[in-house]
């Protein structure tokens, strides 16, 4: 019986380190990654929405904005995440201890951060795409080609709006859940390996929530034809 307690904590132990090499490595892969992706796709974004044929429009402002909060987040967010996932310092370090404020916590966490910025962003993207629509109808009544034509530049801004709202929503949800996961199942006795792994799930979490900061510039590349000219053909292209 003591041989196998021996050989099963043994085992626990070296499953442990695994995890716990297998996290710090994919955090310093993913985070370097995102760094390098965020600063140069922000970069490009900015780029794109500061051309003389773009900055006046709403649309292009709105675009603009989310490029900086993203470039912040990217230059801000993932340095931290990486000093405190893979080389273990944390100077803002805060936990609550287990019970009803982290369980609250934990749904506020996936109110306010996981479901309530994409929503706000979709709703403000939809409300400028509106005012532009709207102040352009009357100009353009009787021209059927120009209207075709304003048609198809909406479409894409609503594109590229509803790309970036579903990337940023289902990453920042996902760590929103695997936070509340940990915090209602706090109250529950647990192994050290079920910790480590919980611990995983809740790094691989937070990892996967700057995916939606750093990667927004290569969505709206992807999806976008109207984002391609003006970012590859700027001076030919006009909105």
């Amino acid at each position: 019986m003591s041989s196998l307690g021996t050989n099963t904590t043994s085992s626990n132990v070296d499953a442990i380190n695994a995890i716990q090499h297998s996290k710090i490595l994919f955090i310093k892969v993913w985070l370097f990654t995102m760094f390098a992706c965020g600063i140069v796709g922000h970069t490009l974004s900015i780029y794109v929405f500061t051309r003389r044929s773009l900055y006046s429009n709403p649309c292009a402002r709105y675009f603009l904005a989310s490029a900086m909060i993203g470039m912040t987040v990217v230059v801000i967010s993932v340095p931290l995440r990486l000093l405190q996932g893979a080389y273990n310092i944390d100077v803002f370090v805060c936990a609550g201890q287990p019970g009803f404020y982290r369980i609250f916590l934990g749904f506020w966490h996936v109110i306010i951060y996981g479901s309530g910025p994409p929503f706000l962003m979709f709703v403000f993207s939809v409300l400028t795409i509106r005012h532009v629509k709207r102040r352009r109808i009357a100009p353009f009544i009787n021209q059927v080609n120009q209207g075709e034509r304003t048609l198809y530049k909406e479409k894409g801004l609503l594109r590229m709006a509803l790309v970036q709202c579903l990337c940023i929503g289902l990453t920042t949800t996902l760590f929103s859940i695997s936070q509340l996961y940990v915090s209602i199942t706090t109250v529950y006795a647990k192994t050290n390996l079920q910790l480590a792994k919980e611990n995983l799930f809740l790094v691989l979490g937070g990892l996967i929530s700057t995916g939606g900061h750093g990667t927004t510039f290569y969505l709206y590349t992807a999806t976008s034809r109207m984002f391609r000219q003006h970012l590859f053909h700027g001076r030919h292209a006009r909105l």
